[in-house]
Formats: C-alpha cells, structure tokens, sequence
C-alpha cells in the first residue's frame, strides 16, 4: 500500500560506494494514514534486518538525523525514517495535530507499509516530540509491534500540568 518515489523529492543520502552490498540502497516511499494524510518516508538498510523507525522532533523532518548517522545505522538495522504529518515531505492537514489518535495511526500506517508486526517487531526511536508520538502509538496499539523503545531529549506529554511536558531545568 505505499508507493515508490525518485529522488525527485530532493532527499539526499550519503556516497553510495560507502554502504555495503548486502544493504538495500535508500528509497523514498509514502503510505496513507487512517485519516488519508499522505506519509513519506524513507527506507534502507538490509531487508531481512530489525526495523529501526526513527520519529523526529517538531519542526524538523527525516533529514534532521543526518546521512553519516543513517549510513552507519543501515549497516545493521532496516532504517525507517518518516517525516512526520505536517513535516518534510508530508502531507500536512488542516486537522489532527492535537489528535494523539491520528499521530498513533501514522505509525500504524508506516508499520503496516513496512510489514513490522509482532512477529517483526521494530525499534521506535523518538527525538524531542517524536517522543510524544511514540507515546501516542503505545496508548493506541500496545507493543506487542514494539521491540524496544528509545527517548532522545524528548518530551512525552505536553500542557500545562502535564509530567512530562517540562522541558529545560
């Protein structure tokens, strides 16, 4: 249910003579979410490896992790990086920002695009509000897609009066 773009998009990626054979070159691909928003993101790495699904911060998109970074981690995981809805390449709705439901649906998308499942389950690693939504994801679907779970100087519930949506000392 995804379709393959070209480079067209403009994402660029590092010197290809420096990733391996065995590591399947860089695509970019876009899947719907539950509420019809378009989600690119973009796939490489071995297929037979564990998914690594990398969720950026707010107004960042899949470029923010850096192509020596993306290199070296598709030498040993099936990297996953999507630029989130209303980031990158994404479609970017007029609704859903404040719907943690939609955000979990755009992981179950790119899940389900990706044949990660409990039998598959991947490493979801969340930057800054990536963090958030993987919260999102977990309340609405559980883990059982889930094989570990990674915080990077994020936030994992916003407003006020909330724990966790303090940021800073």
């Amino acid at each position: 249910r995804y379709r393959r773009r070209s480079d067209r998009c403009g994402l660029r990626h590092g010197d290809p003579s420096a990733v391996p054979d065995t590591v399947t070159r860089m695509t970019v691909r876009e899947v719907l979410s539950a509420d019809g928003t378009p989600l690119v993101y973009r796939a490489f790495g071995p297929a037979d490896a564990p998914p690594l699904v990398l969720l950026h911060g707010w107004a960042q998109s899949s470029t923010c992790w850096g192509d020596g970074v993306l290199d070296a981690l598709a030498r040993n995981f099936r990297v996953i990086a999507v630029d989130l809805r209303g980031h990158g390449y994404s479609g970017a709705p007029e609704r859903g920002y404040d719907d943690s439901k939609a955000w979990a649906g755009d992981v179950d998308a790119v899940f389900a695009a990706e044949g990660v499942s409990e039998h598959t389950p991947a490493v979801l690693l969340g930057w800054s509000y990536g963090g958030l939504v993987i919260c999102d994801y977990l309340a609405a679907h559980g883990s059982a897609a889930v094989a570990a779970v990674i915080l990077v100087g994020a936030v994992t519930s916003l407003g006020r009066g909330e724990k966790g949506g303090r940021v800073g000392p």
